[in-house]
């Protein structure tokens, strides 16, 4: 019996011709790519950890994060959390968040932060009764973090709703002010997906 391994998946190549192992790797390396037919359990689960720091320097362009990038198929819908890790050398720089999608993407998200009181806060708004309620933003929005210094967490969570081309999602950041001085996302910031349908 000889055993290969394509793409993590064992198969007996003893019990298969050329032809049949090519079109196993290329259905699983299709699945995979598609995320449409791998899943974990009953929904796919996608966990993508940034593995090296990233700096921007001067700018309050958004580019995209050279890391937390989630490929998604058409007509999927993903719930998506990122805990983010980034160190703001000033109250001047600080940090800017926002999304690149595929066209005709829709994205609902919101952010979460560690605030100055010492305790975690939504960013929020007062609603016309008068009382606060959490800021929903969408797709073509950016947002601010709270102006602090040091070495911060902020989590964002979204529901993206895609259309009908697939493509990535990817999570942009920036200096919120362009500022002459080193704004980092962190290793470690974590990109956490499953897919709804």
């Amino acid at each position: 019996m000889t055993i290969r391994k394509i793409n993590g998946v064992t198969i007996d190549a003893d019990t298969l011709d050329g032809d049949q192992l090519s079109a196993i790797t290329t259905a699983i390396a299709t699945a995979i790519t598609n995320h449409s037919d791998v899943r974990t359990g009953i929904h796919g689960r996608v966990v993508i950890r940034k593995s090296a720091d990233q700096i921007v320097n001067n700018s309050d362009t958004l580019v995209n994060d050279t890391h937390l990038v989630l490929p998604i198929g058409a007509n999927d819908v993903w719930l998506v959390k990122l805990t983010l890790l980034y160190n703001a050398p000033s109250v001047n720089s600080d940090l800017k968040l926002g999304f690149a999608y595929p066209t005709n993407c829709i994205i609902t998200w919101a952010t979460v932060y560690f605030s100055t009181t010492g305790s975690f806060a939504w960013i929020a708004q007062t609603n016309p009764l008068g009382t606060p309620t959490v800021v929903l933003l969408t797709q073509t929005s950016t947002s601010s973090a709270p102006l602090m210094i040091g070495t911060l967490g902020i989590q964002i969570i979204a529901i993206v709703a895609n259309g009908a081309n697939a493509g990535n999602i990817n999570f942009q950041w920036a200096q919120n002010t362009a500022t002459a001085e080193d704004t980092k996302l962190l290793a470690n910031s974590i990109l956490e997906a499953t897919r709804l349908a």
